[in-house]
């Protein structure tokens, strides 16, 4: 437990989380220029948004997906979108009070580069005692274009695996599928 704080792209997210009884609950926090907004979670949401984040690095080639689930009479959905600025991850909480119902919205942008934005929010969870929750029967996903939301083979998280690779160099990962030319984002050769 405790509190980490990353910066991507013109954000920054600060996460405290603490440890009341045996659950964890967290707090995440994003800022950017003119705004500022927060979301509180228990350990099911902070677990499937790892979970989220996580399987978002993973299935790079995934165009979009949505999980939701229910949490303390709160509705909180996940979502993998993509626009002309690139992909992100948008996280709503909805919760009913009464006749009337609040929303609550954070959005995650990918980052730039092999060591971006949801690389270091899923290393940043996982060092506050965050374990991915990937699949509970509270959980409802759609998933388009052949992703997925299960556990890898090992037990070895994402992060992890990436930082284990041959290829890392200062934080920095090399990832080549098949034998042809590498381009980078701007279709120019890397």
């Amino acid at each position: 437990m405790g509190r980490c704080w990353f910066a991507v792209e013109s954000k920054s997210f600060d996460i405290p989380v603490e440890e009341l009884g045996k659950r964890l609950r967290g707090v995440i926090v994003e800022r950017g220029r003119g705004f500022s907004s927060w979301v509180r979670f228990g350990e099911l949401s902070l677990g499937c948004i790892l979970a989220g984040v996580e399987a978002c690095c993973r299935d790079v080639w995934l165009s979009r997906w949505n999980k939701g689930w229910k949490e303390g009479g709160r509705k909180v959905k996940l979502e993998c979108r993509e626009n002309g600025a690139g992909r992100f991850i948008f996280c709503k909480a909805v919760t009913a009070v009464m006749a009337e119902s609040k929303s609550f919205s954070l959005v995650f942008p990918e980052g730039r580069g092999n060591h971006g934005g949801w690389l270091i929010l899923a290393e940043k969870l996982r060092s506050l005692g965050v374990a991915p929750i990937f699949e509970e029967k509270k959980v409802e996903s759609s998933v388009e274009n052949g992703g997925s939301w299960k556990a890898g083979s090992g037990s070895m998280s994402y992060v992890n695996a990436v930082r284990k690779n041959e290829g890392l160099v200062e934080e920095t990962a090399w990832l080549q599928i098949g034998e042809g030319d590498v381009q980078d984002r701007e279709g120019g050769e890397a």
